[in-house]
This record gives structure tokens, C-alpha cells and sequence, in this order.
């Protein structure tokens, strides 16, 4: 039965938290090395046992953090704007195959942040493009075949980035061919400097504002309504 959940689940919930397969990889780690120093080994084995037990959880305090603002970060964006998640939660391809979005909410100054920085340009947050070398039509990532990530880093307004990043991801997916081979070819011509996704000669920028538009007014919502639960809080915790 749960094996069965377990792969329902893998087929609808294509929005995920990216750091949560590092999370579970590090607590099996974490186990057992735990098993091993508990196994009484040599002095000069639980000596190496023990500073990498101390890395790894060193490691694990900062992906469960991650992982805790990446969760956040999601359930609040679903609340904000269901419809809009809805739509990036069953994007397809150009044959109509599902592909899962990975969201990874990280620190600037992790290597993934600034490899993307170095390779590419300063941004906020980036999502990749590249299509499989035999198939034009399938995305894929660190995750495999059929997946698209969107890594964000911490310290911008990660709501309004996040939504302009499904924007791309709305974009991107099911028309990846063709845009593919016009970030390679005819943008790169056109001017080299430009950032890639936000050029005036773009074919995706018109959609990208429209959902930006869109989802902007549904924040503002948001945020006032926050605004004024917060105040009305503040006044009954006063007179009490």
C-alpha cells in the first residue's frame, strides 16, 4: 500500500522540494555512521568516523534549513496564487509528458548559487534550459530525465522571484525546442551580453509579464490582508 502512495504521489506532485532528496540522503549517512562508531572500531577509525559524522551533520544543519524555507516558500506561494502552482504542478512537454519542477531555496554563496552566477549572470534566481542531446522536446536536470530546477537565492523577495521563475518554467517546457535553439543561436548573434530569458527579442517575455502581472496583484492582496490581521492582533493583544 505505501509503495503504491508512494508512486501516485510521484506522478502528480510535480512541484518539489529540491532539497529534500539531500536531506533524506544525509540522515541515512548520518545513521549509519552513527552504526559504525557504536561498533567499537580502531582509534584511528573512530577518529575518521567521528569528523565525518561532524561534517555531515554540520552539512545536514544547513540543507534542513534550506529545505525548511524551500517548504515555506512553496506553501505560501500555493496559498497566495492556487491556480498559477496548479498550472506549473502539471506542466507538459511538447508530446504532453509531465515534467516535475524542483525548487531549491539556497544561499548565495553556496557552489551551485555562484556556479550560475560565473556561468551565466548576477541574478536573483536562475532556471535552466537545456534540452537532452537525442530529444529536443525533453528537459532534464540533476534530477533526471523530464525535470526542470529552479534554484533561488536567499535574501531577495523570493515570492515575486519564484513566480517569475514558474513563468519561465510555463514557457520553457513546452516549447523547448524551439526555444532552445533561439537562446543558442539567435539570441547569442543578436548581442552576447544579453541575459539570457530577459532580452527585448525574447519570445517569452510578453507571457512571463503577463503572469508577473497577474500573480503581482494576488501578492498585493496578500500583503494587505497580512497587513491588517497583523494590526488587529496587535490591538487585541494590548487591551487584553
Amino acid at each position: 500500500m505505501l509503495v503504491l502512495l508512494c508512486s501516485c504521489l510521484s506522478l502528480h506532485a510535480a512541484i518539489i522540494n529540491g532539497l529534500s532528496q539531500e536531506k533524506q540522503k544525509l540522515e541515512k549517512e548520518i545513521h549509519r555512521t552513527v552504526d559504525l562508531l557504536n561498533d567499537d572500531p580502531s582509534k584511528k577509525t573512530e577518529k575518521q568516523l567521528a569528523k565525518k559524522l561532524r561534517q555531515m551533520r554540520k552539512r545536514y544543519v544547513e540543507v534542513s534549513e534550506n529545505y525548511a524555507r524551500t517548504a515555506e516558500l512553496l506553501a505560501t506561494f500555493e496559498f497566495i496564487d492556487p491556480e498559477l502552482y496548479s498550472k506549473v504542478s502539471k506542466v507538459t512537454n511538447a508530446e504532453g509528458t509531465l515534467t516535475h519542477v524542483y525548487v531549491r531555496y539556497v544561499n548565495k554563496s553556496s557552489k551551485e548559487f555562484t556556479y550560475f552566477a560565473r556561468k551565466h549572470f548576477n541574478a536573483k534566481a536562475y532556471t535552466s534550459v537545456s534540452p537532452m542531446a537525442n530529444h529536443p522536446h525533453v528537459r532534464t536536470s540533476l534530477y533526471g530525465r523530464n525535470t526542470i530546477t529552479v534554484t533561488i537565492g536567499i535574501g531577495c523577495n523570493e515570492i515575486l522571484t519564484l513566480a517569475h521563475e514558474f513563468a519561465h518554467v510555463l514557457y520553457i517546457v513546452p516549447n523547448l525546442k524551439e526555444y532552445a535553439y533561439f537562446m543558442k543561436y539567435r539570441n547569442s548573434k543578436i548581442n552576447p551580453t544579453l541575459q539570457h530569458g530577459h532580452s527585448w527579442n525574447d519570445s517569452s517575455s510578453a507571457f512571463i509579464k503577463s503572469i508577473e502581472h497577474s500573480f503581482t496583484a494576488r501578492y498585493e492582496n496578500y500583503m494587505s490582508k497580512t497587513k491588517i490581521s497583523n494590526t488587529t492582533d496587535q490591538g487585541i493583544s494590548l487591551e487584553n
